[in-house]
């Protein structure tokens, strides 16, 4: 017999790596974890290169995941990383942030770009 506790840790694991398993959610949060600042939606989208519409849904499911936190300011949502989460959260992050930075050096370029044009 399964143990009911068990399989909900395992679907709540699976979950969190199924959000870092596509590539655009995948690019965002190694850029979040490169860049150390926070973002919007239409920040990720010119990043990503990528429709307003998919660009909120990538954030959004890295915060369901429990990767990302986000703060409504006004009409904007920013999200950051999620730095005090569970032990395996931190480890996922200590992973993604060892993909070597001329993967995604582009996306960091465009981001800081995007950064310095904030009033």
């Amino acid at each position: 017999m399964i143990n009911q506790a068990s399989q909900d840790a395992a679907i709540d694991y699976a979950d969190v790596l199924k959000a870092l398993a596509d590539p655009s959610r995948l690019r965002v949060f190694w850029l979040l974890a490169h860049i150390d600042e926070r973002i919007c939606v239409t920040e990720a989208m010119a990043v990503l290169g990528t429709s307003h519409y998919n660009a909120s849904r990538h954030l959004t499911l890295l915060k369901q995941a429990g990767l990302v936190l986000a703060q409504r300011e006004g009409r904007r949502v920013f999200y950051t990383l999620n730095k005090s989460g569970s032990q395996f959260i931190l480890s996922l992050l200590a992973a993604v942030r060892s993909i070597p930075a001329s993967q995604f050096g582009q996306e960091v370029q465009r981001c800081q770009c995007l950064l310095a044009l904030r009033t």
